[in-house]
C-alpha cells in the first residue's frame, strides 16, 4: 500500500524500520528512520501526543544505546513534555 508522504502510518513503518535497523547494528539508518518519524508526528496538524511521545522515548533510548547521553537527555525530557502537555 503507498502511503502520502507525512501519512501517520508511514511514521509508524519508520519506527519499526528504525528499531529493526538498531538491532542489526545499522545505527546511521536507525537514526535517520527515527528522525523521518518524528518530522512526521512534529508536522502533523492533528498529531497524536502519545505517538509523539514514543517516538521521541524510542529516540531517547537509541541515544542512549549509541551512548549520545547529552542527545538521549534531551529526547526523553522532551518525551516527557509532550506527555504532559
Amino acid at each position: 500500500r503507498d502511503f502520502p508522504p507525512g501519512h501517520p502510518d508511514l511514521a509508524r513503518i519508520y519506527n519499526d524500520v528504525a528499531l529493526a535497523c538498531m538491532k542489526n547494528k545499522k545505527l546511521e539508518e536507525a537514526e535517520q528512520f527515527f528522525m523521518m518519524e518524528f518530522e512526521i508526528w512534529r508536522s502533523a496538524t492533528n498529531s497524536k501526543k502519545p505517538e509523539i511521545a514514543k517516538g521521541l522515548n524510542d529516540l531517547a533510548l537509541f541515544y542512549l544505546s549509541t551512548k549520545k547521553v547529552e542527545k538521549a537527555i534531551r529526547a526523553a525530557q522532551r518525551a516527557m513534555q509532550v506527555g504532559e502537555g
